[in-house]
């Protein structure tokens, strides 16, 4: 799962690689699904490459790309399933909904992924993991610390990411993923 373009304000650019993050946590449950590790997606995120290229460097069959737009008090995210070597893109599908329900966006944005991995590749059967009722304001957070610890070899990038998930958790001390 690539780190996602973020489209808009300089300040919303944690949502890209955040949401990407998010999404491969709630998909890493299901069987016959390998997920390549955030800080390695990263490190190739941005690097002018190919679908092709990605597949080849990062040894995966499949990518999911996407885009992520916030205008004013909505968000909108386009999310697509690219055959690495052809570069064909399988299915897509754009999510949208206000910004207090960011949340329920990456939820259904794994359902909906999950089904068309088990539909076209094969693979994906089991539960999605996803948590439900987060505060906004600490999946706000949460997101921003996801980003944080994708950044290879930064210290400071892992230090804001501790305090971004220390800021989730005493938002909502029961939302187990900001522990």
């Amino acid at each position: 799962i690539m780190p996602f373009a973020t489209h808009g304000d300089r300040q919303d650019n944690y949502l890209g690689a955040g949401l990407a993050g998010a999404l491969a946590d709630s998909l890493t449950s299901l069987a016959g699904l390998k997920i390549t590790a955030t800080t390695s997606t990263q490190a190739r995120s941005g690097k002018g490459l190919t679908a092709p290229d990605i597949g080849r460097k990062l040894g995966v069959s499949h990518l999911v790309e996407g885009d992520v737009q916030r205008a004013a008090e909505r968000y909108a995210i386009s999310v697509r399933l690219i055959e690495a070597r052809s570069s064909e893109q399988i299915w897509a599908r754009t999510f949208e909904g206000r910004l207090e329900e960011l949340q329920e966006l990456k939820n259904r944005m794994a359902r909906e992924l999950a089904g068309a991995l088990q539909a076209r590749l094969g693979v994906g059967q089991g539960e999605i993991a996803q948590r439900g009722n987060v505060d906004p304001r600490a999946y706000e957070a949460y997101l921003r610390a996801l980003e944080r610890v994708s950044v290879r070899d930064n210290r400071d990038a892992r230090i804001e990411a501790i305090k971004q998930f220390r800021l989730a958790a005493s938002i909502q001390p029961d939302f187990a993923e900001a522990h």
